[in-house]
């Protein structure tokens, strides 16, 4: 498995916006969730948006993804969304893609990395913590789940 940069070539987008869907549709929401779903809209604009995409490629098939939302957020920079498709779930793709967020913000000089994760997702929360991120504020509910979340951070300087 390898880490592809994205290229703002619109293939790719479409590749990306391709993988969201199946993973919507995978987690048994709402079909409709996806079609109100902020960034899905925001890749396929890419003319007017400040989203960085990485996405994890197995043999060509992406499996595996994060959004950075360049609009600098006072710790850093704001990790807008990142996932795995559930097949691979435990299999170091999820560990990859952290990897490669901090090695890219590192290259930039950025001073961190935020990002809020559900209060219930024990995985992902245990994978960043393992990646050096730790919680700055409590859960609080927002989001188009309307779930509990927690904001964790990742200083870099």
């Amino acid at each position: 498995m390898e880490l592809v940069r994205i290229r703002d070539s619109p293939d790719d987008r479409l590749r990306l916006v391709r993988l969201l869907e199946k993973i919507y549709a995978q987690s048994g929401h709402d079909p409709a969730l996806a079609a109100r779903d902020s960034l899905l809209h925001r890749l396929r604009e890419p003319d007017t948006d400040v989203l960085t995409p990485l996405a994890a490629a197995v043999d060509g098939e992406f499996v595996g993804y994060a959004l950075v939302d360049r609009k600098p957020v006072p710790e850093g920079y704001g990790v807008a969304r990142m996932t795995v498709v559930q097949s691979r779930w435990r299999e170091g793709i999820g560990h990859r893609i952290v990897q490669a967020l901090i090695a890219d913000a590192r290259r930039r000089g950025d001073r961190g990395l935020v990002l809020d994760v559900a209060e219930n997702n024990f995985r992902a929360r245990g994978l960043y913590e393992k990646c050096g991120f730790r919680c700055v504020r409590e859960p609080s509910i927002y989001g188009p789940f309307a779930t509990s979340h927690a904001r964790m951070l990742l200083q870099l300087s």
